[in-house]
């Protein structure tokens, strides 16, 4: 992933044959490496932002495992998002949002029982949201400096 020299693709496993779901994609360099890697995966990145959708779109118009939704994460999650097995924030939504615990809970609830999260976030609230959910398994836990990697399974 970019971002962290500590983190990376392999850390979150084999993607092929499962749908991730990507909290504030952004220009979507992380779902671009994901998709190129795991092409038997399928990739959603959502992001508020119109022009950065629209720059990720350009940059992966040859990926078709990749869909983009445009959409504001802390309106919770789409109705037409079909359920995933995956979700990731890299520096992403979660780490803009003033109560993550409650947007974590709204995108949960769209995942598949047995899913996986995994967040790479530089907001200690953001951290310790994520450690601290009821619905969450952590698996592992790490600290960099200022930064944190977290993936968790979901338990119910």
């Amino acid at each position: 992933m970019d971002g962290d020299a500590h983190v990376g693709l392999t850390d979150l496993g084999d993607l092929d044959g499962r749908l991730l779901l990507e909290l504030g994609c952004g220009h979507g360099a992380v779902v671009r490496a994901l998709a190129t890697k795991f092409p038997r995966g399928e990739f959603r990145g959502l992001d508020f932002s119109l022009g950065q959708l629209e720059l990720a779109r350009r940059e992966t118009r040859r990926l078709p495992n990749i869909q983009y939704i445009l959409r504001d994460a802390r309106l919770g999650l789409p109705d037409h998002l079909e359920p995933f097995d995956d979700l990731l924030s890299v520096y992403g939504a979660l780490d803009f949002c003033a109560y993550p615990s409650s947007m974590l809970s709204d995108f949960l609830a769209g995942m598949r029982f047995g899913g996986i999260c995994s967040i790479l976030t530089s907001a200690v609230h953001v951290f310790d949201a994520t450690i601290g959910h009821p619905r969450l398994d952590v698996w592992r836990a790490e600290s960099f400096g200022a930064h944190w990697f977290i993936r968790a399974g979901l338990i119910s």
